[in-house]
């Protein structure tokens, strides 16, 4: 299992290199997101933060 300090520490990392980054802890989960609660509350993110960073379209 990775300890959730280490998210934290690549996080700010990102922050610092001016890279987009929104770090969501999710509450009660495990490293394999057994909750589907909370796997889907991870999807609905993913895709979110990927059409804010990936957006469609000629670049």
């Amino acid at each position: 299992m990775v300890p959730i300090e280490q998210s934290r520490v690549m996080a700010e990392a990102m922050r610092r290199a001016g890279k987009p980054v929104e770090f969501i802890e999710l509450q009660g989960e495990d490293h394999w997101l057994s909750r589907a609660d909370t796997r889907q509350q991870m999807l609905r993110e993913t895709v979110r933060f990927l059409e804010a960073n990936n957006p469609v379209g000629p670049n």
